[in-house]
């Protein structure tokens, strides 16, 4: 539908009247020296407007002022108090009297009518008439309806008048000549359908419940004689609505209205009403009359039920709404449950909360009743991450501990909040992950040092350690990581202990404490700086083996052979010159290696094993036949050349049951070439 145009009367001080029009300019009309205007009405069309001015004088003009239609005046000097107009045709309007006596006159054409009324009057205009209020009674006027009237007409031929006649002959047994004759006149003249519908319409229109009855009874009468095609979908739609505006209108519901009304409301709204009202009952009649959704009647009330039921114990409370919602279907029980927690009913609230589908809703109530760890422990079992996020998001502005918070003023108050997540894994993560994302290393301290998360806590102070602008302050932060390691119950943590301990010990000395140890000594050998490198390893309390080691392995890849083989020559450590072979023949320095070899006292499968690196297999064999290892014979009894050697080899082997194992062709060397290696 389109539009209408907006269109707005002023009245000014000069006598004339303003029509301001969207869109239009501004026209001003004057009113032959009857202003100034005091109250101005228009009608609910919008094509007339009814003015009154100081001295009492009314009158009615077209909007464009062009003549006065009717006019009158109140005759006591003052103007009306309210001014209303009902329907087109009829102004109604109230003047103060003494006494406090008002008085409401109706006016239509030249006719008045006048009431008086005690109290103030208040006018609430209608869509179809207008609704007189005072201190103990409502009143509606309405004009009359043209169709009714017609109705009611003694001898009256319109279509509706015609079927209600000849109903009410059928329904007093008359004569059946009578009532068909009425019948197949309306049939021939094609008015049986408008007859109908005239009585349908009529009946949502009338007040009184006879009348109704009446008007219904005859327009199903005039249904039976239409053609099979013809819905009675009309006829039941009418019926459900009068039964719905009758429901309306007894004094305690205190709703009354008319079909227009409850046309321009509708179902929807009319039931919101009742539920404002707290018409609870009449509101459930109406949906189900309607085939409205009752669950909005129902939540109300369950809300209602949590208000008004404060003396009463929580547990029968919930029991009772419980058992209305199962007759009536499915609630809202968040809103319900935010009534109680309101009102500090907790337990029902508890009890509410547990019947709301949506976890996530779930969650947000208990939020808002300040249940932080039942919401916690709720959003884990959905294990939904964003709902873990938002809880703890909740409980550290709950507790005070947002990241902007001067940090003195929630140090203290974070142990109970450590106290709630520290048995989630989850929560823990996330909170961790949290501080982490806000850059809060106090805040991440102190949650590792309450979870005892040993290796977390150390890592955060090596962080500091690592910004410290002096040695000494990092010196202080590496004794804190050694002390939390030695305090930590989990096994494993002495390791961790000892290797801060020797950073320490590095850094203090002078050394770089970032570098390992070994490094650094490998650093002072490869330098030519031994006797440092034998200070720092017996300060450091390094073992013989490990320095050896080092310094073994760092002489060799400085190329100092020399002082390589004045180590092995002059160590006494009996595994330091197993150690000085291996180093020769990784750098391929088989010579060297075959002069410690042969250096080594007694045989052993060792030096077996390094002859055969050197791929020296006689002497291998020799060794090999001393220790009378078959295994170490068997690898070498396929390499060895020399025949006396194979002999003693194949000898030996047979005493361990292999006299028989077959040796392979492309092994076998002739005897002519036993010289040759």
């Amino acid at each position: 539908p389109t539009r209408p145009t907006l269109r707005v009367l002023l009245g000014t001080v000069k006598g004339t009247v303003v029509l301001v029009t969207q869109g239009q300019p501004p026209e001003v009309h004057h009113l032959q020296n009857r202003g100034p205007v005091q109250k101005m009405v228009v009608t609910p069309s919008g094509t007339l407007v009814c003015c009154c001015n100081a001295s009492g004088e009314l009158w009615v003009s077209p909007l464009d002022f062009s003549q006065i239609l009717n006019g009158w005046s109140t005759n006591l000097g003052q103007i009306p108090a309210q001014l209303a107009w009902c329907g087109e045709n009829c102004l109604v309007y109230t003047i103060s009297g003494e006494n406090h006596l008002s008085k409401l006159v109706l006016k239509v054409g030249p006719e008045s009518a006048s009431f008086m009324r005690h109290g103030a009057i208040v006018l609430a205009p209608e869509v179809d008439g207008v609704r007189v209020l005072t201190n103990k009674h409502s009143e509606f006027f309405q004009p009359l309806d043209t169709l009714m009237v017609q109705i009611m007409t003694p001898g009256s031929v319109h279509p509706t008048a015609v079927l209600c006649e000849a109903c009410e002959l059928y329904s007093h047994a008359s004569d059946q000549e009578d009532y068909s004759e009425y019948i197949r006149h309306l049939k021939v003249q094609g008015e049986l359908v408008t007859a109908v519908e005239g009585c349908v319409d009529s009946a949502l229109r009338e007040i009184d419940p006879q009348a109704q009855r009446g008007l219904l009874e005859a327009a199903a009468f005039g249904t039976c004689f239409l053609e099979d095609s013809h819905s009675p979908t009309t006829l039941v739609k009418a019926c459900k609505t009068i039964r719905c505006l009758n429901s309306l209108n007894p004094p305690a519901v205190g709703m009354a209205m008319s079909y227009e009304q409850y046309l321009l409301l509708g179902p929807a709204l009319t039931i919101q009403r009742l539920i404002h009202r707290r018409q609870h009952k009449v509101g459930l009649e109406v949906s189900a009359i309607l085939g409205e959704p009752p669950e909005p009647v129902v939540e109300h009330w369950a809300c209602c039920k949590v208000r008004d039921t404060l003396e009463l114990d929580d547990k029968d409370v919930f029991e009772s709404i419980v058992e209305v919602v199962q007759q009536f279907g499915q609630i809202s029980y968040p809103a319900v449950a935010t009534a109680a927690i309101n009102l500090g009913r907790r337990d029902l609230a508890r009890c509410l909360i547990e019947r709301v589908d949506s976890p996530r809703k779930q969650v947000k109530l208990l939020i808002s009743m300040g249940s932080s760890a039942p919401a916690l422990n709720k959003a884990l079992q959905v294990g939904d991450i964003e709902l873990v996020y938002a809880v703890l998001l909740y409980m550290l502005r709950d507790f005070g501990l947002e990241h902007f918070t001067p940090w003195n003023s929630r140090k203290s108050r974070y142990k109970a909040f450590f106290d709630m997540i520290k048995d989630s894994p989850v929560a823990c993560d996330l909170f961790e992950r949290y501080a982490q994302a806000i850059r809060d290393t106090k805040l991440l301290t102190m949650f590792h040092h309450y979870t005892d998360n040993t290796m977390a806590l150390a890592q955060i102070t090596l962080r500091y350690a690592r910004q410290a602008d002096s040695g000494e302050a990092t010196a202080r932060f590496l004794d804190e990581i050694q002390r939390i390691y030695q305090a930590a119950p989990a096994p494993g943590m002495n390791f961790y202990a000892d290797a801060t301990g020797q950073e320490i010990h590095l850094l203090r000395l002078g050394y770089d404490s970032k570098k390992p140890v070994c490094t650094i000594l490998a650093d002072l050998i490869q330098a030519g700086d031994v006797a440092t490198a034998d200070r720092l390893s017996d300060a450091m309390h390094i073992s013989d083996t490990s320095y050896g080691w080092v310094k073994i392995r760092a002489l060799a890849e400085a190329g100092k052979w020399d002082a390589l083989k004045s180590v092995c020559d002059s160590s006494t450590l009996p595994w330091l010159p197993q150690a000085c072979v291996r180093v020769y023949l990784e750098h391929g320095r088989q010579e060297d290696a075959r002069r410690v070899c042969e250096q080594m006292a007694g045989a052993s499968k060792i030096r077996a094993r390094f002859y055969m690196q050197m791929q020296d297999w006689e002497a291998a064999a020799r060794d090999a036949l001393q220790t009378q290892d078959p295994t170490l014979l068997k690898e070498l009894l396929p390499k060895v050349r020399e025949p006396e050697v194979r002999q003693q080899i194949e000898k030996a082997v047979s005493k361990f049951g292999n006299s028989t194992m077959q040796i392979p062709d492309q092994a076998r060397v002739p005897a002519s070439h036993s010289s040759t290696v």
